[in-house]
């Protein structure tokens, strides 16, 4: 009897090892994923920059993006700035959410009202990754 008990602790033992390494395996994945994602934000990050400047009209900015493709829309209040967003990829949601959405954001400088229409001659500020949690209870 003492030899099945010793067996069982040790298959306990053993299967509590295997879960341990295991999830540790899953968490180090999981966090590589994140990283590798987020150089790839940044890398779009970069190459907006290098083309479209700080000081760039709104109306220059925008004409750039529909040259290359990209599909826009633009936000108010971006920290306080209008913005226009180009969506570049999705992150993991919370479970009270049902989306992370990644967006590089071109915030605008602003003139003192806040709710008006955003003009053409609006200088660029600012080019950022947002990361924006959508659709949340």
């Amino acid at each position: 009897m003492k030899r099945r008990w010793r067996s069982l602790v040790l298959v306990l033992i053993l299967v509590t090892a295997i879960a341990i390494v295991g999830n540790s395996i899953y968490i180090h994945t999981q966090a590589r994923a994140a990283d590798l994602r987020e150089a790839g934000y940044q890398y779009t990050l970069r190459a907006y920059q290098k083309v479209l400047l700080p000081g760039m009209e709104r109306v220059a900015v925008e004409s750039n993006l529909r040259t290359g493709g990209a599909k826009f829309f633009g936000i108010c209040c971006e920290n306080g700035l209008f913005a226009d967003e180009v969506f570049i990829g999705h992150e993991p949601a919370p479970w009270y959410c049902s989306s992370n959405n990644v967006y590089i954001s071109f915030q605008f400088q602003s003139g003192a009202e806040m709710f008006r229409e955003p003009e053409p001659g609006e200088p660029l500020k600012t080019i950022t990754v947002t990361h924006r949690l959508e659709q949340c209870l």
